[in-house]
């Protein structure tokens, strides 16, 4: 139900899109933002020799564990796992990237 204190929806969110959100329930409502985030959750990816071995959504971030191979010949790798906590961010610009933050290392080892 839309009513006078409805904000502005942001440019990028197409006008059908937000009439429709405008008119959920407060139950419904969050069940969009809970799908969404998992959506973003998706696109987190691994980067060059790393592997991801969990993502979890925690609401205001996303924990990812993830093993990182170094150089040809290391006897050590893989590294890891480390965790993180992941974030996506919309910057100035409108481009949005996932900010990650080094927690630290995880106690099970890592499989190559």
């Amino acid at each position: 139900m839309q009513n006078n204190t409805d904000p502005t929806p942001p440019d990028a969110v197409p006008s059908s899109v937000a009439t429709e959100l405008s008119q959920l329930d407060d139950e419904s409502l969050r069940a969009v933002l809970d799908y969404g985030q998992t959506l973003l959750n998706t696109r987190i990816e691994a980067g060059p020799n790393e592997e991801i071995v969990s993502i979890e959504d925690h609401g205001t971030h996303t924990t990812v564990i993830k093993c990182e191979d170094c150089a040809d010949g290391c006897d050590e790798c893989p590294h890891g796992p480390y965790l993180y906590h992941v974030r996506s961010e919309e910057h100035i610009n409108g481009e949005e990237n996932f900010h990650w933050v080094y927690i630290g290392e995880v106690v099970d080892e890592c499989t190559s």
